[in-house]
């Protein structure tokens, strides 16, 4: 499986520099920097249940539950607010 992340502020523009996490369940972990289209992408997820956070340098966060299939390209927009 795939993740596609883009770290997006609440109009949704991109935000760059955007630490982003990743927990899967039974296995797996990513972790990451967005590039400076507030995208992040990893490849060869292990499919599972994943919890996917981002945080920005100003505070900002985000995190979401996915299930991820053998097999999926998934796509997900976390939209970053103030904690």
């Amino acid at each position: 499986a795939s993740l596609l992340v883009w770290t997006l502020d609440r109009v949704g523009d991109a935000v760059p520099d955007v630490l982003v996490e990743g927990f899967g369940k039974p296995a797996g972990r990513v972790r990451g920097t967005s590039d400076g289209r507030g995208r992040f992408e990893r490849a060869w997820l292990q499919p599972g249940r994943w919890r996917v956070s981002a945080e920005s340098p100003d505070g900002r966060g985000a995190s979401t539950d996915l299930d991820l299939a053998a097999g999926q390209a998934l796509q997900v927009e976390l939209r970053l607010l103030a904690r």
